[in-house]
């Protein structure tokens, strides 16, 4: 979609269509939030959504990174955070209570050979 509004716009024209889509019924699942803007927009910008989602009555199901977006909505009472478990830093794909604050883009990137040891390499061949 080329509507001049970027990333921010695209997305938000997606979350927009499936709101709209949506009933008290429905299923809604979202990967991320606003990614295309600033962290402070980003935030506000995800709990207005989320908030117009839950008072829609769905149930909704968002994956996301954002533990301060999460941390807002477990203060505002809107919903409850899950996290998939992980053994010997793999996931299980269980989902069990609680946030989960640990980061593993360190792993995946020393997985996918782009890690700051690996970045270094190949500036140095």
């Amino acid at each position: 979609m080329n509507d001049g509004e970027g990333r921010f716009g695209s997305e938000l024209k997606r979350t927009k269509d499936i709101f709209l889509a949506s009933s008290a019924k429905s299923l809604v699942i979202l990967d991320e939030l606003s990614e295309g803007t600033t962290f402070e927009e980003k935030m506000e910008s995800s709990f207005n959504v989320l908030n117009g989602f839950y008072r829609k009555g769905n149930s909704t199901l968002l994956i996301t990174h954002n533990h301060q977006l999460v941390d807002e909505c477990v203060k505002k009472r809107l919903g409850t955070p899950k996290q998939v478990e992980f053994l010997d830093d793999l996931p299980t794909h269980k989902i069990i209570d609680g946030i989960s604050r640990v980061s593993h883009a360190d792993r995946v990137a020393k997985k996918i050979g782009f890690s700051k040891e690996d970045i270094e390499q190949y500036l140095r061949a």
